[in-house]
């Protein structure tokens, strides 16, 4: 992770990536004043497996990707992604990272992970933006 501060009086900018079994998640960027302060079940010191996308960050691809640490005792995930007009869908993964399956709308979005098995609880809802100008 690289953080780098533009000035004193602006927050800092993190820029991350991320590859999962081989396939490489987008880069996303974000502020980090104000955004990120979950502490839930989804956060750890685990740099190698950080949540993505991040809080308040911005997407660069149209089908987001996402990412997040492993719970023990998880045996499935579900990622609920809230759109901006409000409408929200679902998706379950037995991993601990998903490619949604289709582009979406740029726009806000928020996005939590809940988890299903032994260890059952939901992350924080965190929100991305998708940039007007994402590839899809």
């Amino acid at each position: 992770m690289t953080v780098r501060t533009r000035s004193p009086r602006t927050a800092a900018a993190i820029a991350t990536s991320v590859i999962v079994a081989g396939f490489a998640i987008a880069t996303h960027t974000a502020r980090a004043q104000g955004c990120g302060t979950q502490a839930d079940i989804l956060t750890r010191s685990d740099h190698m497996a950080p949540v993505q996308p991040a809080d308040c960050a911005t997407v660069l691809h149209a089908a987001p990707q996402f990412a997040w640490p492993q719970v023990g005792g998880a045996e499935a995930y579900t990622i609920a992604l809230t759109f901006p007009d409000g409408h929200t869908e679902s998706r379950s993964t037995k991993g601990n990272w998903f490619a949604w399956d289709r582009p979406v709308p740029a726009g806000r979005y928020q996005w939590r992970v809940m988890v299903a098995g032994r260890k059952v609880g939901a992350g924080a809802a965190r929100t991305f933006v998708v940039d007007g100008a994402a590839a899809s």
